[in-house]
């Protein structure tokens, strides 16, 4: 039996669906109308606009969608996750040069093939929507700073990731006799929202426009496709050598936290790779001061770092030659090197066969107070 004699039978018994749409603040269940089954298509169907559904406690933060019959069982039950693309202005920002638009590749894919490496950070509001960094070997496969951004979730569509060139933006900013040697080595999405891009060449801040793009019902993507972002060069020692370097940061989405009483901040920290002692990079929004956290600091070793705003502390993965453990810590002691390397809580050891995973190897439960290490294994 088809999905169509499936449903044209359950509307003969006088069900429909509904569709609860539901974020961490929110939550509304619309239920279709008895007679909103369209025989000749198959589907059940009904209209209703934006305004019509939403509050404005709604927040931008991406919405699940489950949808059921009204019935006591779980039969024909799915679930997906839905948008509104006009409030997350990634989507709706030119970033730099359009590469298609341009002519400069006919099928985006062709950007992979002298990729070494591809860098993925998410929006923290909506996850379906992400940042797309790619990382070559050397600068002579190197195609400048190319990023590209997702619109339906990796949908295997050539409209669905929109592809920038931003070298020549990001050349402005510094003096270089051959802008083709920057290259890109890591990049962080937050939700004031900005985008950090991490280069051979030096830090840059992109500050987009922000997510609450219009109050007018009746806009629509095409209106702010021409958004602008603002590019800078953030201030740091000029003898960093930053290509031994890698962006972490928790992702916080402010909409998330809509009743909650406690300051939800958002760091970005610039640390060594492979545990070598080097200062760590700590800044917040807007993120045109940092904080510099010397060799001697108690986090010289660590590999990742994170924040957690529950208990204004930081998680990281500390790791020397003989053990590799979690350990946390207040936000004074990562700021002062000469304070206690005691933990807030007993160190947790992992096992000496793991290997966590090169750059963002933890992650924090958004909700629970759960922490989640990922390499070779996942702990």
């Amino acid at each position: 039996m088809d999905t169509r004699s499936i449903g044209h039978g359950f509307s003969s018994m006088g069900l429909a669906p509904s569709v609860t749409l539901k974020n961490t603040t929110w939550i509304r269940t619309l239920h279709f109308p008895l007679d909103s089954w369209n025989i000749t298509l198959g589907v059940w169907q009904f209209v209703s606009s934006k305004e019509e559904i939403f509050t404005a406690h709604s927040g931008s933060e991406a919405w699940t969608a489950q949808v059921s019959l009204d019935t006591s069982t779980q039969f024909l039950q799915t679930a997906t996750s839905l948008l509104d693309l006009t409030q997350v202005s990634i989507v709706n920002t030119k970033l730099g040069d359009p590469m298609v638009a341009a002519g400069e590749v006919a099928q985006p894919s062709l950007l992979l093939d002298s990729a070494a490496s591809l860098h993925l950070a998410t929006a923290p509001c909506s996850p379906d929507i992400a940042v797309l960094g790619l990382v070559y070997n050397t600068t002579l496969e190197a195609q400048g700073i190319v990023i590209g951004v997702t619109l339906k979730s990796f949908e295997m569509d050539e409209n669905s990731t929109h592809w920038y060139n931003v070298t020549a933006q990001l050349c402005q900013l510094i003096s270089l006799s051959d802008c083709g040697e920057v290259t890109l080595i890591d990049l962080v999405l937050t939700a004031d929202p900005s985008l950090l891009l991490l280069t051979t060449h030096g830090l840059f801040l992109g500050q987009l426009p922000n997510d609450d793009l219009s109050d007018d019902s009746t806009s629509s993507i095409e209106t702010f496709a021409q958004g602008q972002v603002s590019w800078s060069e953030i201030d740091l020692d000029n003898s960093i050598s930053y290509s031994s370097f890698h962006l972490v940061h928790t992702p916080v989405c402010h909409d998330s936290y809509y009743k909650s009483s406690t300051d939800q901040e958002a760091y970005v920290i610039m640390i060594g790779n492979e545990s070598s002692e080097k200062e760590i990079f700590l800044s917040s929004s807007p993120y045109s001061n940092w904080t510099i956290s010397p060799p001697s600091s108690i986090l010289s070793q660590s590999q990742n770092l994170l924040y957690d705003h529950h208990t204004d502390s930081f998680v990281a993965l500390h790791q020397n030659k003989a053990s590799k453990s979690v350990r946390t810590f207040s936000a004074s002691q990562l700021l002062d090197g000469n304070a206690s390397n005691r933990s807030h809580y007993p160190p947790f050891q992992l096992p000496g066969t793991f290997h966590p995973a090169h750059s963002q190897a933890m992650c924090l439960h958004p909700t629970e107070h759960e922490i989640f290490v990922y390499g070779n294994q996942v702990g």
